[in-house]
């Protein structure tokens, strides 16, 4: 960040005190205020006990009122110029319990349009030359008010990604040569034509997630489109949903003809019993050979229970 936060004391220091930089950007009931930031001494200090340091440490304080911002705590503190004798801003407030020196900031006007803005793809450099890079890259869009880069938690790598709150606001009666641009989600580095990072906000416009430009989405980019593959038609230039061949009508398939079967109405033949018995071969029987002819169809009918109607036979020839 451009100045850190919470700073532990440097070992060759006299003072145990760390350091906090307050940063609430709010505005105040009145302008000029200046806010503390009190959340990390809330276990050891009360409201009424941070009021008491404050009186003690700066006397001139004409008015102090402890507010709270979601989870944090803060002091709005007025004081003017000429009684300001100890210089609160650059000395602070000093909490010794907690061995924390806490910093203040000053309260913005109710007109600024403060935004926040995550970055990302910054360019890997040293820290400050990242720092100062996002200065310079963002101060044509308005008031830098804090910037900052974020870092692995265990390691300390610089990971690409930082943070910037930003005040948009401009008067009306702003020169044509002094007008903050447009912020946008792309932003060139430096006013470099080749390398850019990119931002994000809350209520940001539309834009593509394929190609970074706004006005359309990763869905109706042609750059994305042109690169899709249809798992349709295995054909480049359109997504399954939209394949104009899928779209077509669907022809019906051509039924196969179904074979006929004729049915035969024939009756079932007795099948003699040929199987052996206790009998003796003497008493098997053979079975008559006798058979009659009929003579209008000059085919041989037998006269035992193999007998064949003249509709079967009749069938048969036809």
């Amino acid at each position: 960040v451009t100045h850190e936060h919470t700073v532990p004391p440097h070992t060759d220091e006299t003072s145990a005190l760390s350091t906090l930089h307050t940063d609430i950007f709010r505005s105040a009931c009145t302008p000029g205020a200046l806010l503390f930031n009190t959340s990390k001494c809330r276990k050891q200090y009360t409201d009424q006990q941070c009021m008491i340091l404050l009186k003690q440490q700066h006397p001139n304080v004409h008015t102090c009122v402890s507010l709270s911002d979601g989870a944090r705590r803060y002091l709005e503190v007025y004081i003017t110029r000429e009684n300001d004798k100890n210089d609160m801003a650059n000395i602070g407030l000093k909490f010794p319990d907690s061995k924390l020196q806490v910093f203040p900031c000053i309260a913005i006007d109710d007109t600024a349009n403060i935004l926040t803005l995550k970055l990302s793809h910054l360019p890997m450099l040293l820290n400050n030359q990242v720092l100062i890079g996002i200065k310079q890259s963002l101060e044509i869009f308005g008031i830098i008010l804090d910037v900052g880069i974020t870092t692995e938690a265990n390691m300390g790598f610089f990971m690409g990604t930082g943070y910037t709150v930003i005040n948009l606001f401009q008067p009306v009666d702003t020169p044509a040569d002094k007008q903050v641009q447009q912020l946008s989600h792309q932003i060139s580095s430096c006013e470099s034509t080749t390398e850019f990072f990119r931002a994000t906000w809350i209520n940001i416009p539309t834009w593509c997630q394929y190609c970074h430009k706004e006005g359309h989405t990763k869905f109706d980019c042609a750059l994305s489109k042109a690169r899709s593959l249809c798992y349709s038609c295995h054909q480049q230039g359109h997504r399954s949903f939209e394949c104009p061949r899928r779209n077509q009508p669907i022809r019906p398939n051509k039924k196969l003809p179904r074979k006929s079967y004729q049915t035969k109405n024939t009756t079932p033949q007795k099948i003699s019993d040929d199987t052996d018995d206790d009998s003796s071969d003497f008493d098997y029987k053979a079975p008559s050979n006798e058979s009659s002819e009929d003579p209008s169809d000059g085919m041989s009918i037998s006269s035992d229970d193999h007998s064949i109607s003249k509709e079967e036979v009749h069938q048969r020839e036809q």
